[in-house]
Parts: structure tokens; C-alpha cells; sequence
């Protein structure tokens, strides 16, 4: 957001980037970071026998796709933004209330 909110984005239009390497970077960049974060939860979690009897790759995968989704939802939401601050006091609500409807589901399921 921090990039549309300056302009940044349209420079690099201009220059010759096509939109899609410019979402598929942030993607990668952010996959990547996320791996070795992963990856040292997973050292912590398996090797801490935190999770004595869970296959390593099964919770490494688990958390992996997890934070592929998280990124990809950080996306979508930066997509509706142009400023930075309002995006980042947005962001962590509608991730929170995206997680409100199970929430509620699971406190009123014997109702429904």
C-alpha cells in the first residue's frame, strides 16, 4: 500500500514491469520469509516434544498453507487501500472478523 500511496507502483509501470511480477515478488518475497518462519516453528514445536506424536512435514505443510493464505489475504485487502496507515488499522480488523463467523458458529451449534 505504502508503494500505490507514493506512486511507486506507476513508476515501475512505466519503466516496464508488468503487474504480474510486481504481485508475484511480494508473493515470493513473502513465501520465502514465511518458509524459515515456519520452519523454525516447526523445529521449535516437533523438536520442543510440544507435538510428540505429529509428522514434522504434515505440520510444517499445515502451517505453510496456512500463512500462503494469510499472505493471499493480506493481498486482497492492500488491494482496497491507498494509504498505508489506514490500511494497516483495516487489515488486522477484517482479519479478525474473517474469523468471527466461525467463532460464532462454533459457540451457537447447538442452537442452530
Amino acid at each position: 500500500v505504502y508503494e500505490k500511496q507514493e506512486r511507486l507502483r506507476e513508476v515501475m509501470r512505466i519503466m516496464g514491469l508488468k503487474t504480474w511480477v510486481y504481485w508475484g515478488s511480494w508473493m515470493g518475497f513473502a513465501m520465502i520469509l514465511m518458509t524459515f518462519l515456519v520452519l523454525a516453528l516447526v523445529i521449535i514445536l516437533c523438536g520442543g516434544n510440544v507435538l510428540t506424536y505429529s509428522d514434522p512435514s504434515l505440520v510444517f505443510t499445515f502451517f505453510w498453507l496456512y500463512s500462503l493464505a494469510t499472505v493471499s489475504f493480506c493481498s486482497l485487502v492492500s488491494s482496497f487501500f491507498s494509504r498505508a496507515k489506514v490500511a494497516a488499522a483495516c487489515g488486522g480488523l477484517l482479519y479478525y472478523l474473517s474469523y468471527l463467523p466461525y467463532s460464532l458458529y462454533n459457540r451457537y451449534e447447538d442452537v442452530l
